[in-house]
């Protein structure tokens, strides 16, 4: 067992994608460790309570916030701030004075506190970054405090300089930068946060295949521009865990494919417009009237309430409908945003969950139509898509039906893809379904327990790149076949070591 320290900006069952993967680690990590979590509160009106039980068997750790929400919502790097700031501010000599709150088993809040600072022998042994939303901190409390990014760490403030940093790459800052059209100035700060987070780190542990070959890519373009710089640490592609629970009964025969889409539908990334699209190609060109039954009827999952009835007749426009068409005639349904059960519910209602995403780190929502028994469909461009195509991990022509290969393919054309891959999973959804059995026997030996013991595996003792595989273990990766690098991203790159 080992003691683990967690630093995160935000972590909530509640939420989606980060915060998600977030809490479900660190009360993964507090079943076979003991586990520290150190987290700002989320505005001034958050109680720490709350978050403890929020986070059961975790020592939670929560730094008071001044702002209100109103003020968090328009400062996007103020977690990361005040997290740096209480790091920078606390002596480490006074670090085992911070207190610390735990939800045990039956509810209970049990006081405590951080583990005293320089001490090998009650310090953590591993401190886990959760991405660049982490900011400074993580490599301040390893490698001593600096209050900027230009500043040398300060190494005898260090807190735990014995333990070993832990770096978590959730996305590839660059294309997502690009996909949402950021601003240049916003994208290359994102970059520069992550690159000195990756600089730091002892090992950059990466969720899923994707951000594996953009930090391997990364790396060594730092190598060959400028040796002796740049990213020095080992990397590890991780796998999030799956919860597999009993397949839901059977949805009674339909000649429509029922879909199911979740996510932030606003952001790009997700390409929400391209999976209506979809849906609209598969069927006629005519009538350009409500026509039943459609081939396929896509519900979309991920919008604030304020923004469901605009988008709605945004999308009965792109299907071709009637701005006013009732609920039942349409091809697309866009739904508020709910609690983890509604898409527990809605992935039960549906025959086959999609990802589209132009870029994603790992679908956790994939996982959990796989946990529920579905099909699931995805871009090439998703970590989860290189989980199912990974030889180590599944059997060949296990996981191939459920990606998409629209790597090479934009506009139109990936539409048109997408379309024509919906079409055959409608005609062969049997051969899926035994398929997907296969696939939750495989994820059964990938849970969250299995995530977190190989990343304290590889960070405590990898001196090699490495992989996590099934029950926990870690094996080397020795090569990587693409990096998606281009010439003009490693001049890039090569502009920020210099710095």
């Amino acid at each position: 067992m080992a003691c683990i320290l967690i630093v995160a900006d935000s972590s909530g069952s509640a939420k989606g994608g980060v915060p998600a993967f977030n809490q479900r680690f660190a009360v993964a990590a507090a079943r076979n460790h003991e586990t520290y979590l150190l987290i700002p509160a989320q505005d001034n009106t958050q109680e720490p309570q709350a978050v403890a039980k929020d986070h059961p068997g975790v020592r939670v750790a929560v730094i008071p916030n001044p702002h209100t929400r109103k003020q968090m919502e328009t400062g996007e790097e103020l977690l990361p701030l005040l997290l740096n700031e209480f790091v920078v501010a606390t002596d480490p000599d006074m670090v085992g004075s911070v207190p610390t709150l735990c939800a045990d088993a039956q509810g209970n809040i049990v006081s405590g506190y951080l583990p005293k600072g320089r001490s090998l022998a009650q310090g953590p042994q591993v401190v886990i970054g959760h991405s660049r939303f982490s900011g400074l901190a993580p490599g301040s409390i390893v490698k001593g405090p600096r209050t900027t990014y230009e500043e040398a760490h300060v190494e005898p403030h260090a807190w735990y300089p014995d333990a070993k940093y832990a770096h978590l790459v959730h996305m590839e800052v660059e294309r997502l930068g690009l996909v949402k059209e950021e601003p240049a100035g916003k994208r290359w700060l994102k970059i520069l946060f992550e690159t000195i987070a990756l600089m730091d780190a002892d090992t950059v542990a990466c969720v899923g295949g994707c951000s594996f070959e953009w930090v391997w890519g990364f790396r060594e373009a730092g190598r060959r521009s400028l040796p002796g710089r740049g990213i020095r640490a080992r990397l590890h592609e991780l796998v999030p865990g799956a919860r597999l629970s009993p397949k839901p009964e059977p949805l009674p025969p339909s000649q429509t494919l029922r879909l199911l889409l979740v996510g932030r539908a606003g952001d790009k990334t997700k390409d929400a417009e391209g999976a209506v699209q979809m849906v609209r190609k598969m069927a006629p060109a005519q009538p350009l009237v409500p026509q039943m039954p459609y081939p396929a009827r896509l519900t979309v999952l991920g919008m604030p309430v304020e923004a469901v009835d605009t988008w709605q007749v945004c999308v009965n426009v792109l299907t071709d409908l009637p701005e006013n068409t009732p609920a039942d005639n349409r091809m697309a349904s866009i739904e508020p945003f709910g609690p983890p059960s509604r898409v527990v519910e809605e992935i039960d209602k549906a025959d086959m969950v999609l990802s589209c995403s132009f870029s994603e780190a790992f679908s956790l929502v994939c996982l959990e139509g796989l946990q529920r028994g579905k099909p699931v469909v995805t871009s090439y461009n998703n970590g989860f898509a290189r989980f199912l195509l990974d030889a180590d991990r599944v059997p060949p022509g296990v996981g191939e039906p459920f990606v998409v290969r629209d790597q090479d393919v934009t506009g139109a054309d990936r539409i048109a893809l997408w379309a024509t891959r919906l079409r055959d999973a409608r005609e062969d959804l049997a051969d899926l379904d035994a398929k997907v059995d296969t696939l939750r026997d495989i994820l059964g030996r990938y849970t969250w327990e299995h995530c977190v013991d190989a990343l304290v595996e590889a960070a405590e003792h990898a001196d090699y790149d490495s992989k996590q595989i099934a029950d926990g273990k870690i094996m080397p990766v020795l090569e990587v076949a693409s990096t998606d690098v281009a010439p003009s991203e490693v001049d890039e790159w090569a502009a920020w070591w210099s710095l």
